[in-house]
């Protein structure tokens, strides 16, 4: 529904535009409960800009947007049990609201991920000649992760510093070459120099992201979105997590000697075992 209307008027967005259409694109399922005051709040943006919006989508005011997702949402049973569940956790404990929080993340993220991206995805991973990765803040732990398991099959991956640092890596990629960036809340500098020099050079990307409607991701070859809640929310990075391992699962099943690799590292730890104790 969003992503169609989105599709037909993205050529004619500001970037205020876009902020408010990736926020409803990652909250669809409270567009009922929505109003310009939780947009205003929630995107710094102001009222009169909100209200703009609704023109360039082709409704008269929020309302009108309403009434037409009211009767999308009434052709989906799923969709209304799901409105009523999440009145219904308002409810609950806290420990259970986080529970239910981080399992509508989730969904919400797995909704979004065609397999087909996933193995895409992985096919390019597994065909490089050489992997690269980009992570800052938070998002250097999933990295972390992705790059000790992709170890263990024998992929190996080379950092790419931040800042200016960036341009020593940058002489070395080649069209062979993949890189993989995680950028999250915003699209960082340093992603939209890779994002555009990929397109001189020819290297492959995957951009992991929490971002649906902005213009500079369409750059990216692959891309792996994941839902982390509201603007003004504490960004969890369960979701991102759940992808980043299905990635890996996804990889370990498509690596040919996988299992043989698996072997040999647990004789590698008997063999040394009197050296490091774990």
């Amino acid at each position: 529904m969003l992503e169609k209307l989105y599709e037909e008027h993205k050529d004619s967005f500001s970037k205020s535009d876009y902020k408010i259409m990736d926020h409803l694109m990652k909250n669809q399922r409270n567009l009922p409960y929505l109003t310009t005051e939780s947009l205003v709040d929630s995107l710094g943006l102001s009222s009169s800009t909100v209200s703009r919006f609704w023109e360039k989508i082709g409704f008269q005011n929020m309302k009108d947007f309403k009434d037409f997702v009211r009767l999308a949402e009434q052709s989906s049973p799923s969709a209304r049990t799901s409105f009523a569940l999440k009145r219904w956790q308002a409810e609950e404990s806290h420990l259970k609201n986080i529970k239910s929080q981080y399992e509508d993340h989730i969904m919400h993220t797995l909704d979004k991920l065609e397999p087909e991206v996933l193995h895409q995805a992985v096919h390019t991973i597994l065909t490089a000649k050489h992997l690269y990765f980009f992570a800052t803040d938070a998002a250097i732990g999933l990295a972390d992760i992705l790059t000790y398991r992709c170890r263990r099959l024998g992929l190996t991956f080379t950092p790419i510093a931040t800042g200016s640092g960036i341009y020593e890596t940058m002489t070395n990629l080649g069209s062979r070459d993949l890189v993989i960036m995680f950028s999250y809340s915003r699209l960082l500098s340093e992603v939209q120099i890779l994002l555009r020099h990929a397109k001189k050079v020819h290297y492959k990307t995957i951009l992991f992201t929490d971002l649906l409607a902005s213009p500079e991701i369409t750059q990216a070859d692959i891309l792996l979105y994941s839902y982390r809640g509201e603007p003004n929310e504490y960004h969890s990075m369960v979701a991102p997590m759940t992808v980043v391992d299905l990635l890996i699962m996804k990889l370990t099943e498509e690596c040919p000697d996988a299992v043989k690799r698996a072997e040999y590292l647990e004789q590698l730890r008997e063999n040394y075992s009197n050296f490091i104790k774990r």
